[in-house]
């Protein structure tokens, strides 16, 4: 078994636990919803602790949901 199979296997288990809601994922509302080799999804639950001044989700939750989303791919 590869490095990558552990760790890819490690992801599906935890999206069979929720996927990974603890830490800063948990904050944000992340979900590791999916993950197969050379790919990963990723949902973010939009909530009013997302928004700016303007009432509308912050920038920083979207590049967050980016970095989660390509950070897990790579471990695939």
């Amino acid at each position: 078994m590869s490095e990558s199979e552990t760790a890819l296997e490690l992801m599906r288990a935890a999206i069979e636990l929720g996927g990974v809601p603890h830490g800063m994922w948990k904050h944000m509302g992340l979900r590791l919803v999916a993950a197969a080799e050379g790919t990963a999804s990723v949902r973010l639950e939009l909530g009013p602790h997302l928004g700016n001044i303007n009432g509308i989700v912050h920038g920083g939750a979207y590049a967050t949901l980016l970095d989660s989303t390509l950070g897990s791919t790579v471990h695939t």
